[in-house]
């Protein structure tokens, strides 16, 4: 058992996952722990470029980078891994690598074991100390989110602090399910595809308690984009492997090139990560930016594009637009990946509504929409731009 705070802890994980990822271009990344004497020894091991022996000592140091080229290479501040050795000795532990150049890196922390804590407390014990903490604090409200889109209720819960979400997909089931807390207040938001199917979620279905809101919005399905000309396939980030390969087998081409189009450096990398490592004999292409896929697009016909949206300059609806105005280019299938809560990207939510069994009092009434008017048009929040002003 080890005492630590979970989110410094996770940052040092994440830091050093993400400098592994950076560098590796073939084999992969592995964590490994174990005990060590009296503490517990974290390692992320890579299959990248490594480290020469004499850059070793400088890794930990603030603002520091290797050589110009591998700097080009991982952008950056040169702030992560200063980070996570003050985190790690704020922990009353150590951080150090390893390495061998052309091999690969690996990273190791170690974090003391709680010797003076008494291990095997009984559950029943527990149970009871966590009934006493739970009490000192009230419960956070409870969203339960109906939606049949997976991606609905995590958009919903990255922006809902404070409060907890459970995602379901019937509404009835949402209305039966017991409480996640004694006296959690609780509030239903159903998220559809159309307002017709908003209305009958809201309307036709099992009843809600009474005095517990009901909150209905039309956001567009994240498979809708694969029906706009020449998309054959709509991905919402973030994007996993599996995702990102299972769209390019739905395909059903042969693929001998892919030109990979995203604005994000790393994400970049990670992409054509994925498909040389699932396809040894396709060659990725990658452009950093839309300027840079259209001259790629000029030079050469891929057989399939794999294409961000959001990108400054030269977005990916220019670069849609040009491939479908050649008539070399137009057949090219194009796997759209986005982020569809970002600004700026174009899905708009059609409508907003909210309703309660019993109505509402003119009280409430003038709250809502005081509370709605200040969100949308108050001048401390500014005003909305052409894409914000689209959202209903």
């Amino acid at each position: 058992m080890v005492y630590v705070d979970r989110t410094r802890i996770r940052q040092v994980l994440i830091n050093l996952l993400n400098n592994a990822a950076r560098f590796t271009d073939t084999g992969g990344v592995t964590i490994t722990a174990r005990v060590d004497g009296g503490d517990v020894r974290v390692s992320v091991a890579d299959t990248g470029i490594g480290i020469a022996p004499e850059d070793l000592p400088k890794v930990f140091e603030e603002f520091r980078q290797l050589d110009g080229s591998l700097r080009r290479r991982a952008g950056g501040t040169g702030l992560g891994l200063a980070i996570c050795k003050q985190f790690v000795e704020l922990h009353g532990g150590a951080i150090w690598a390893e390495s061998t150049v052309g091999v690969g890196t690996t990273f190791h922390f170690t974090l003391p074991i709680g010797t003076n804590v008494a291990a095997g407390v009984l559950p029943g014990d527990w149970k009871i100390w966590d009934r006493i903490v739970s009490a000192r604090q009230p419960a956070p409200p409870e969203v339960r989110v109906v939606s049949t889109d997976p991606s609905a209720a995590r958009i919903i819960q990255r922006y809902l602090d404070g409060y907890q979400v459970r995602e379901f997909t019937a509404f009835d089931e949402a209305v039966q399910a017991e409480p996640s807390a004694i006296g959690a207040r609780q509030a239903y938001v159903v998220v559809s595809s159309s307002p017709e199917e908003m209305w009958t979620a809201m309307t036709l279905s099992q009843p809600v308690p009474d005095g517990v809101p009901l909150l209905g919005c039309v956001l567009p399905s994240r498979r809708s984009g694969g029906q706009e000309p020449g998309v054959a396939a709509y991905l919402v980030k973030p994007v996993t492997r599996e995702q990102v390969l299972s769209a390019l087998d739905r395909l059903g081409v042969r693929l001998r090139s892919v030109l990979i189009v995203d604005d994000e450096l790393d994400m970049l990398r990670l992409l054509g990560h994925w498909v040389r490592s699932a396809r040894r004999r396709c060659q990725a292409l990658l452009a950093n930016g839309g300027e840079e896929a259209l001259a790629i697009l000029r030079a050469k016909r891929p057989d399939a594009v794999i294409l961000d949206m959001l990108m400054p300059g030269i977005d990916g609806a220019a670069v849609l637009a040009a491939m479908r105005g050649d008539a070399r280019l137009r057949d090219v299938p194009v796997i759209v990946i986005t982020s569809r809560e970002r600004p700026g990207e174009g899905v708009a939510v059609g409508l907003l509504g909210a309703t309660r069994a019993g109505g509402f009092s003119i009280t409430d009434l003038t709250r809502c929409l005081r509370a709605t008017l200040d969100a949308l048009i108050s001048p401390s929040h500014g005003a909305p731009g052409p894409e914000e002003a689209r959202i209903g």
